[in-house]
């Protein structure tokens, strides 16, 4: 009787095992599909990338390298004393260079860190057009701190004067190097007053 009941344990026990060792199976073909998916998942992702910036640098230079985009017209306002070769020249625009491909903020840049240019705009207008707007400096005055420098109505001191420039201009002298900023707001109490009273004039 004992070992009957002892084959009927075993038998059970080894049942158990056998169930057991199928749901580990399961496991493991239901884990290995789901990785499997994940992979194909991650390239149809990967692959559908690559294809879009591959369309989109197509595109880019299509639209950059095309004739249709070619600068045939630059427009520029506001110069006196620039001629709109010397701005062109330096804002590095090419003759027939597509509007596209330029980089509007860097030839911004380039344009207002020309001495006699306050300010600058520059816009593209499709299909062809580069258009131009600059800020010049107007001067005011010259002041003398042992080499003479250009200042505008704001206060703003520009350039340092050349035979070039303009004469006759009212000449500040007396004052010290450290009376004097490149920027308007820090300027001393003596140079502001020197510009006030040259307005009042």
């Amino acid at each position: 009787m004992w070992n009957w009941n002892q084959r009927l344990k075993l038998l059970a026990n080894k049942q158990r095992r056998k169930n057991h060792f199928r749901k580990d199976i399961a496991k493991k073909r239901v884990k290995t599909v789901q990785f499997f998916v994940f992979c194909l998942k991650t390239a149809a992702c990967l692959i559908a990338v690559t294809l879009i910036s591959l369309i989109l640098i197509f595109c880019h230079d299509c639209f950059t390298q095309s004739d249709c985009f070619s600068a045939k017209h630059i427009e520029i306002t506001g110069q006196h004393r620039l001629l709109s070769k010397q701005i062109i020249k330096t804002a590095q625009i090419k003759p027939e260079i597509n509007i596209l491909s330029i980089n509007l903020l860097l030839a911004r840049k380039r344009l207002i860190a020309h001495p006699w240019i306050k300010e600058a705009e520059i816009q593209r207008e499709l299909p062809n057009r580069i258009s131009i707007k600059i800020t010049e400096h107007k001067p005011f005055a010259v002041v003398d701190i042992g080499r003479r420098f250009l200042v505008n109505e704001q206060g703003e001191i520009f350039k340092e004067i050349k035979n070039s420039d303009p004469k006759n201009l009212p000449i500040i002298s007396g004052l010290q190097f450290s009376d004097i900023s490149l920027c308007s707001m820090d300027q001393s109490t003596p140079f502001n007053a020197a510009i006030r009273a040259l307005k009042l004039k």
